[in-house]
């Protein structure tokens, strides 16, 4: 679901015994649906949601899975920053400061109306700020203003330890241990950060530095830059308009392997496992170990995975990987010759800055220009043993002694690797993605300890109990991502998911429930799972009380009803799996199926991992819905689009997916049939669009309020060849399918208008190009259905 990327840190000029080397980090897109959203803010929450703030669509919130926005009394202002808790978080607006919980609309914070800027939550104390001012408040407390004298056109706040500071249109406020706020700049910052040595802070000029010999001003120019603290207490990480930079006594920038910036970078946070979280011109960007910073010249790109690498002499390395065997110097690389026959095993280092290549050939050193048979035996296993190497070969084991290779029995452990060397003031080490030189302090604390969270929950009802689906995340762990999550219900048996965070417990009976995650100590989660709406007394005492006073002939019409609603049961319910088995039929898998090959064929795994995930949705919405009566209509074009979607992938982009809803309708609170529409789109895509010959399809879905009161009008509509020319070319099991689609459609809006009383009714129109079909159904809301 992620795609890789390695980007070259800027630092990449960074001096080793005399040389500059250049060096990359390791940054992952996240979702694809985080795509094309102007982001202002981000962070991270204790539940491990993500939270967006952003330019025009107010809040969001990401649980891994999927993106949610939060709603508005009306529509959503701009939201400059956001700052989490448990159960919500806090929104900075142009508006003012709201409250955005987990379920439920946004509430205005009261005292806090007007622009706010920025807020930040540490503990129980808030800080709000506002162009003004900046006002704080602790626990469930009354909002209090600091004393920060002539304070206009605030632009940021910021907290590092015991140090708080202002940045604004006035100049720059810092508060430190005293308590007492000082005014250490009088003219305009956009944005600043203290920390033991200094302070930053970004100006007109330009980024300037104080400490102790005063003001000193860097060549470098910033936009609306935000900071990030790293592990080192006076380095920074620091994401702005013009990219992501490495701050500690100086500003180094990161760039793209190619040499292109990553610019428009609009906010920077730590990922709460001691990575980043960066918002760019591509989307939501992860750098999960920003401590770690790979040698390019030995990235995977340029000499293959690794196999072994030995170090010998400073900075210069002999690497075995998939292409080849290479010398690796600061001045640059070459590429040695590998023996004429046998298979290589591996790199040995040997005292004195020499090193072998061990194989089916023995061992070989290169010296003068050529190999030198160091050993004849053929080589099974080469590695260390505490200090010294040893290798095993057909006739047995040798280790090195005294400049000469001498029997030795086996020894009591693994042979191992060397994997690291230190150098002067950095440690060298190697993977199969290349060399690294790795430095604790460029890295960003954990948020917290290690640890399983819930990010969010569903609760279905069913007929066999109720299914709660469950999404964790691990927080506070540097190796989260190769973590499996294990867990048992109710002192059950352990069952394993690997690196999946998804739970899915079905069959659940009302009452409580005891979920455990492994960890250590082991977490407990209490579900309480309550009784279904008819299982509850205050909906069966009323109804039992009606029931005895209708007497007997309330009791006769009761039966008849059931009698007649068990039979309509039966006949809808197979109906909707005809409907579903002719909707999602094995030739639409088929075909699915073979284009996540030909994209994987092609070398194209982003179009690949996009294909199947919105692949998984559809089947698993499918899977879901097709038992209840009714569904939300935004969760029915959710899963249209998904299969527009598709085919749009499919058939290589060869027509448009235009939807259009009424202003006044919220498609979330409108209740339809389930997979009701998708075969009135199928048949536009498959027998209208793809024929088209010389001109690109469109296919447009229209939901609108009927002339008639409570009556919905939906129109799916195509500029394909028409229905004559449709019917003249469908021939085979393509016409069959189509015309038992359209007769099914028939007979289940027939047996929907008979079990409502409410007409369902479908036309169809000859358009000068295309067909427009038009569906009209009863407006019917979510908590009326």
């Amino acid at each position: 679901m992620r795609a890789l990327a390695i980007l070259t840190l800027g630092l990449a000029a960074v001096p080793l015994c005399g040389q500059r080397l250049s060096f990359a980090v390791d940054v992952r897109t996240a979702d694809a649906q985080l795509r094309g959203r102007e982001v202002l803010d981000v962070a991270v929450g204790p539940d491990g949601l993500w939270w967006l703030a952003t330019q025009d669509e107010g809040v969001l919130r990401y649980d891994g899975v999927a993106v949610l926005a939060a709603q508005w009394p009306s529509v959503p202002p701009i939201v400059l920053g956001v700052a989490p808790q448990r159960q919500g978080a806090y929104a900075a607006t142009s508006d003012g400061l709201y409250w955005v919980p987990l379920d439920g609309p946004a509430v205005a914070v009261d005292g806090m109306s007007g622009p706010v800027v920025d807020v930040e939550v540490h503990g129980d104390t808030l800080w709000v700020l506002k162009p003004d001012g900046l006002w704080t408040r602790r626990g469930s407390g009354s909002f209090a203003k600091e004393l920060l004298e002539s304070l206009g056109g605030a632009t940021q706040f910021g907290r590092r330890g015991t140090a708080w500071w202002v940045s604004s249109s006035q100049g720059l406020w810092v508060r430190g241990t005293s308590g007492f706020w000082a005014r250490v700049r009088d003219q305009a910052v956009r944005s600043a950060a203290v920390d033991p040595s200094g302070v930053w802070a970004e100006t007109e000029q330009g980024l300037e530095r104080l400490t102790d010999q005063g003001w000193t001003s860097l060549a470098a120019q910033l936009t609306d830059a935000q900071w990030v603290p790293a592990q080192d207490p006076s380095s920074w990480w620091l994401a702005s308009r013009e990219g992501l930079f490495w701050v500690d006594d100086e500003l180094q920038p990161m760039s793209a392997l190619g040499g292109t910036p990553l610019d428009a970078a609009a906010a920077l946070a730590s990922d709460g496992n001691g990575g980043l979280l960066l918002a760019a011109r591509d989307g939501m960007l992860r750098i999960p170990r920003p401590e770690q910073w790979y040698d390019v010249r030995t990235a995977a790109y340029n000499v293959g995975r690794i196999v072994s690498a030995v170090r010998w002499a400073p900075d210069c390395f002999a690497v075995l990987s998939t292409s080849g065997l290479e010398l690796i110097r600061p001045e640059g690389r070459s590429k040695l010759p590998l023996p004429a026959s046998g298979v290589p095993k591996g790199l040995l280092e040997i005292p004195g800055g020499r090193w072998l290549l061990c194989g089916e050939f023995g061992a070989l050193e290169w010296t003068g220009g050529t190999w030198r048979a160091r050993l004849a035996d053929w080589v099974l296993d080469a590695g260390w043993v505490g200090g010294t190497p040893v290798l095993q070969t057909t006739t047995g084991w040798v280790s090195w002694s005294d400049g000469a290779w001498i029997s030795c029995p086996p020894p009591k452990v693994a042979l191992r690797p060397r994997t690291q060397w230190l150098e002067s003031g950095y440690a060298w080490n190697w993977g199969e993605r290349g060399l690294f030189v790795r430095s604790a302090g460029r890295g960003v604390a954990p948020l917290g300890s290690p640890r399983w969270v819930l990010r969010s929950w569903e609760v279905h009802e069913g007929r066999q109990g109720a299914q709660v689906l469950l999404r964790v995340a691990r927080l506070g762990d540097p190796h989260a991502e190769g973590r499996s999550l294990r867990y048992r219900l109710d002192g059950g048996t352990w069952i394993d998911l690997g690196a999946g965070r998804s739970i899915v417990l079905t069959g659940l009976s009302s009452g409580d429930h005891l979920l455990e995650l492994n960890s250590e100590p082991l977490q407990r989660f209490r579900l309480g799972v309550p009784r279904p709406w008819w299982a509850q007394p205050r909906f069966w005492v009323p109804l039992a009380l009606i029931l005895l006073a209708g007497g007997g002939t309330l009791g006769f019409l009761g039966l008849r009803r059931r009698r007649e609603a068990r039979t309509w049961a039966r006949e809808k319910a197979e109906l909707e799996r005809m409907a579903l088995r002719l909707q999602m039929n094995p030739h639409f898998t088929f075909n699915a199926l073979e284009s996540i090959s030909s994209f994987v064929m092609e070398q194209k795994p982003h179009e690949a991992v996009q294909y199947l995930n919105r692949f998984a949705r559809l089947m698993r919405y499918t899977l879901e819905k097709a038992d209840q009566e009714r569904v939300p209509l935004g969760e029915e074009l959710d899963a249209l689009a998904h299969y527009a979607a598709l085919e749009q992938m499919r058939f290589d982009q060869s027509f448009d997916y235009v939807l259009e809803v009424d202003d006044d309708l919220d498609p979330a609170e409108v209740a339809v049939p389930p997979m009701l529409l998708q075969p009135l789109v199928e048949n536009a895509i498959l027998h209208g669009i793809r024929p088209l010959n010389g001109r690109r399809g469109r296919l447009t879905l229209r939901v609108l309020r009927a002339v008639e009161p409570q009556r919905l009008r939906i129109e799916v509509e195509d500029n394909g060849i028409g229905r004559g020319a449709a019917s003249a070319q469908r021939t085979g099991d393509e016409g069959q399918k189509r015309s038992m689609a359209t007769k099914i459609l028939g007979s289940r809006l027939k047996a929907l208008s008979e079990a409502t009383g409410k007409p369902f009714t479908l036309s169809v129109a000859d358009l000068d190009e295309g067909t427009r079909v038009v569906l009209a159904l009863p407006n019917d809301e979510v908590w009326g259905s």
